[in-house]
């Protein structure tokens, strides 16, 4: 690794080496406070730090879990530090003395450790980060289309199934800025996943009042692959399942593949 490498927004590692670098150099306050900072979370609320450090905990787990993943490298060589890191971020769920938390679980040289595994990740489980705009707008058609299906007559069961998956792909946005863009990609197979169970109460919603809105939940979901695959530089995952599905659905997601 080049000596004048540095983490990036690419991948979990680079964007926790990014936080940890950063809370290092801050000073005095409580734990949740100064780390709001390192986070860049605007008024935060104990609530909303908890979360974000719970997500920071799991992304270490999924860090290690990814570079165990990767053949013929020596795994202890970047994963000798990830344990203390992840103490850290638990120990900082309690709100105490910044100062005092920093002395006791955050030390200059666990940090290498997420460098390291943020170089190994972007070469072998390479992320583009999405653009803020287009996140943006996904957030926007979400909220949306939430309060339309709520309104809707859509069966009972299958509007349920639709708000059940608006939020995870919601709460899988606000996960991306910590855990990176496989957390989106793992809404969106869940998501494809329910369209393909339920498909027979998907045709026949089609002919029903308010099957435009499932055509606006297809249009959702045929956006969020195209920009995850374009981030992970890999195939679409909605596309190769047309033929399966366009039995079922064929004027909804033929007009959701058109439109883009």
């Amino acid at each position: 690794m080049s000596p004048s490498y540095s983490g990036t927004n690419d991948n979990a590692a680079g964007r926790l080496w990014k936080v940890l670098t950063a809370a290092l150099s801050l000073n005095g306050g409580q734990t949740h406070g100064q780390l709001a900072r390192a986070f860049g979370i605007e008024s935060p609320d104990t609530l909303t730090i908890v979360r974000v450090l719970t997500l920071a905990i799991e992304a270490v787990d999924e860090i290690e879990l990814r570079v165990k993943q990767i053949p013929n490298v020596t795994h202890d060589l970047y994963l000798h530090s990830i344990t203390p890191v992840k103490g850290a971020f638990l120990a900082a769920i309690q709100n105490y003395d910044f100062n005092q938390w920093k002395s006791g679980h955050l030390r200059a040289e666990y940090l290498p450790a997420l460098l390291f595994c943020s170089d190994l990740l972007s070469k072998h489980c390479p992320e583009q980060e999405i653009k803020q705009d287009e996140l943006l707008t996904l957030t926007k058609v979400l909220n949306e289309l939430y309060e339309s299906v709520l309104a809707s007559q859509i069966d009972d069961n299958l509007r349920l199934i639709i708000l059940d998956q608006l939020q995870n792909i919601q709460q899988s946005i606000r996960e991306y800025r910590v855990k990176g863009v496989y957390v989106l990609k793992k809404a969106l197979s869940t998501a494809t996943g329910q369209i393909i169970l339920h498909s027979a109460e998907f045709q026949t919603a089609l002919s029903k009042k308010d099957g435009e809105i499932l055509q606006k939940f297809v249009d959702v979901l045929t956006f969020l692959d195209k920009i995850t695959s374009v981030a992970t530089k890999s195939k679409e995952l909605l596309s190769p399942l047309l033929p399966v599905l366009l039995p079922y659905l064929p004027p909804l997601l033929e007009a959701a593949k058109n439109a883009l």
